[in-house]
């Protein structure tokens, strides 16, 4: 599958918090153009490879900051917005016997660096990073019952979701961490089962 897209936005709500208040600002314009891909590949029963990529150029229009901690919004790349990103993943399941099945499923999701702040301050840039998950599954082919033991971020990635200004220290910020590994084991159980 193939996409190619061209998209302008009008009157844009930025929401910024400058260190002492939340200041929501209109910027006239922004442009998102780009090109996606994705697909799927089956070479053999059970098995399937999924992959794609996007590039998006997306960008604030030319403007007049309306405070002066904004001046490097004009025609520059939105936060929170690579340039590049794609997920990779696989899929195997496989029959045991009549009635029962195994799955395994590992995917990662790549993407460039992009900035976490409205202002688009540099110290508040993430660089770009993968993400690994994966799942182990064993249950029964009619979907009854199934239990899966997985895991997210399984390479332990230190990430930022965002980065901000911190409360009336000028030149401090603060941040939210994006989630550690994280792993369990997980029962499901279609509608016509039922759980002992």
């Amino acid at each position: 599958n193939a996409a190619l897209f061209d998209q302008t936005y009008e009157n844009f709500q930025l929401n910024t918090f400058t260190g002492i208040s939340f200041v929501v600002v209109s910027i006239p314009e922004v442009t998102s153009r780009g090109v996606d891909l994705d697909f799927d590949v089956a070479p053999m029963d059970g098995l399937v490879f999924n992959a794609g990529v996007t590039y998006a150029k997306t960008e604030y229009g030319d403007f007049t900051p309306p405070f002066p901690a904004l001046f490097r919004l004009p025609n520059a790349q939105m936060s929170f917005a690579p340039e590049w990103s794609g997920p990779l993943a696989t899929t195997y399941e496989h029959a045991i016997g009549s009635s029962m099945m195994w799955r395994f499923n590992v995917g990662a999701k790549y993407t460039s660096e992009y900035n976490t702040g409205s202002d688009l301050n540099p110290a508040k840039l993430q660089d770009a990073l993968t993400l690994v998950n994966a799942r182990l599954g064993f249950g029964a082919q009619d979907q009854k019952w199934f239990v899966e033991a997985w895991a997210q971020n399984l390479t332990d990635e230190e990430y930022y979701q965002v980065v901000f200004d911190a409360t009336l220290q000028t030149g401090t910020f603060d941040s939210y961490l994006g989630a550690p590994r994280l792993y369990g084991i997980l029962e499901s159980y279609g509608q016509r089962g039922e759980k002992p």
